[in-house]
């Protein structure tokens, strides 16, 4: 009987080694992760934009975000007027990459949304903001860059003209600048 209670207790025993797995862990996103530094445009650079040259483009580079392990990382490129400690960012673009290219028309329409100055140098902060969606991953911003911008006004400006013809009552020339 011995013998029998003693074989269940090795046979008990065995079971119970066995069934005890080592538990995994997901991978661990750190709490701060490190943040981007802007790249390009360098800080205290000028850019100035006409309408003529619309088409013509910008870009925008960063260094990556380090949340410990490879994550969809959205990164969001900032802008507000200088000194202001970004109380009202506007959001530039939001890409998953590393680099960005806009047209001047399309940053002089960001510059609008900022209500910068037309016509006239506007100093402005720029940051990059680094998220990860439906992660719970800490938000992390990048440094802070001044540089100098000139957006241009995009509405045309139409005159109308009086010119007198003494055979004719009115007549009205449009010119559109």
């Amino acid at each position: 009987m011995k013998k029998i209670s003693i074989l269940l207790l090795v046979v008990t025993g065995l079971f119970a080694f066995n069934s005890c797995e080592e538990v995994e862990y997901g991978p661990v996103v750190k709490s701060t992760p490190a943040v981007p530094a802007i790249t390009s445009p360098s800080a205290g650079s000028n850019l100035v934009m006409t309408k003529p040259d619309a088409a013509k483009t910008v870009t925008f580079t960063w260094t990556e975000a380090d949340y410990g392990v490879p994550l969809g990382v959205l990164y969001t490129l900032q802008v507000a007027k200088a000194g202001t400690s970004f109380a009202k960012p506007v959001d530039v673009i939001g890409v998953n990459a590393l680099t960005t290219t806009l047209t001047y028309a399309e940053f002089n329409a960001k510059m609008l949304a900022l209500e910068a100055k037309m016509e006239e140098v506007n100093s402005i902060d720029m940051r990059v903001k680094t998220s990860v969606p439906n992660s719970g991953a800490a938000t992390a911003f990048s440094s802070t860059l001044t540089m100098n911008v000139t957006p241009y006004t995009s509405k045309d400006m139409i005159f109308i003209r009086k010119i007198f013809n003494p055979s004719k009552r009115n007549n009205y020339v449009i010119t559109k600048l």
